[in-house]
């Protein structure tokens, strides 16, 4: 899974413009808002998803629109994480998992919301499942709080998103 970012105008953040997605030997790219239909072979259960099953994948891809530019956000589920690294992996006893790790301020990029301001832009999360996923992205996604903001507001679904996400997270954990 390869995304692609761009400078988001009127901010010093990124956004995710693009998508690619190389799977035994095809590639799919997505752009301009694009989202896989079931014309795609390897399409899911609902709009915007793929289903790999070797090894036993799911990518959603959501596509939303900020200040008028495109932006993606992808979801990768999966109950195949032998090996697994990345932010998102917690390897302090060299066992992958499927939660988010502890991460520094180092981890972010400069200028990033502190903690502090990344949980009061994600505020209205916070007794849900997602209230720690909205913190990091808010955090590795924007330069400043403000942008923070325009990210958790930009997207009227988020709510609806992040309810989906969190039942598939369950049936994943239960594979």
């Amino acid at each position: 899974v390869e995304v692609h970012q761009k400078a988001a105008s009127g901010t010093e953040g990124t956004l995710n413009d693009e998508v690619r997605i190389t799977y035994q030997s095809q590639v799919y790219s997505f752009g301009g808002g694009d989202v896989p239909t079931d014309g795609d072979p390897y399409f899911g259960s609902k709009a915007g998803q793929l289903s790999f099953d070797a090894p036993v994948v799911e990518v959603d891809i959501f596509s939303g629109t900020l200040q008028n530019q495109t932006y993606y956000n992808l979801w990768i589920v999966t109950s195949d994480v032998a090996g697994a690294t990345g932010g998102c992996v917690d390897q302090a006893d060299g066992t992958p998992s499927l939660t988010v790790s502890s991460p520094t301020d180092a981890t972010f990029p400069p200028g990033a919301p502190t903690q502090a301001e990344a949980e009061a832009i994600c505020d209205s999360l916070r007794d849900t499942d997602q209230f720690d996923a909205c913190v990091y992205d808010v955090r590795m996604a924007t330069t400043d709080a403000a942008g923070g903001s325009d990210v958790l507001a930009s997207s009227a679904q988020v709510d609806s998103i992040d309810r989906a996400l969190g039942e598939e997270l369950d049936v994943a954990a239960r594979l």
